[in-house]
């Protein structure tokens, strides 16, 4: 290597150096606000953001924050850097869609993507026989059920059998339930403690 590469590496590094040091001391962050919490706190998502007052503002970025990222609460998160020095940190957080029971006993609590949500207060919808069907179609049967305040879905090979309110609805498929949804609705509202059946084809009710 000649002498004037080693010169220009060495100049090279000089000036990396310089505007890392000066990153960190002339360019602190000076504020972080935090948005779009509901359950976690914004003292926290900011720890696991990796954006503290005082630390370098240049280095703020979501693809340094990897402990917010792998926070199974958080399904979007972006960090917005306004000149000079403030940090905003704005996230999405998942909801919880369903409870369930495992085999072992112990209960877990799911978001909309199947993503598990530890801590989170058992929701209204509670899950039977999940492993019925394909993780993805049963989060949309849930979701749908949700939707139509069911408060008990139970999973089976033929179909899945739900409570809403004191009626009793059982549906071959999410296709039959989705389009026949309103009418669902409207009969558990209309027909306390009546069995709704829903097919390909309609609705019937006993």
């Amino acid at each position: 290597m000649s002498r004037s590469i080693r010169r220009g590496l060495f100049a090279f590094f000089v000036i990396t150096v310089s505007l890392l040091a000066s990153s960190w001391f002339f360019f602190p962050v000076a504020s972080v606000a935090v948005s779009g919490t509901r359950f976690l706190k914004p003292k926290e998502v900011a720890r696991m953001s990796g954006v503290l007052p005082g630390n370098p503002w240049l280095w703020a970025s979501a693809a340094r924050a990897g402990a917010l990222s792998n926070n199974p609460w958080v399904a979007e998160a972006r960090i917005v850097k306004i000149f000079p020095g403030r940090i905003e940190v704005k996230i999405t957080e998942r909801t919880p869609l369903a409870g369930y029971k495992r085999s072992d006993g112990s209960l877990v609590v799911l978001a909309s993507d199947g993503v598990e949500l530890p801590g989170a207060a058992l929701p209204a919808l509670m899950l039977e026989g999940f492993d019925a069907l394909a993780l993805p179609e049963a989060l949309k049967v849930a979701g749908l059920a949700q939707q139509l305040g069911a408060v008990r879905l139970r999973f089976t090979p033929q179909g899945f059998l739900m409570r809403v309110g004191d009626t009793r609805v059982w549906s071959d498929s999410y296709t039959s339930l989705l389009k026949y949804g309103g009418s669902v609705k409207m009969l558990a509202m209309n027909r306390a403690g009546a069995r709704v059946n829903v097919y390909p084809w309609g609705v019937s009710v006993q």
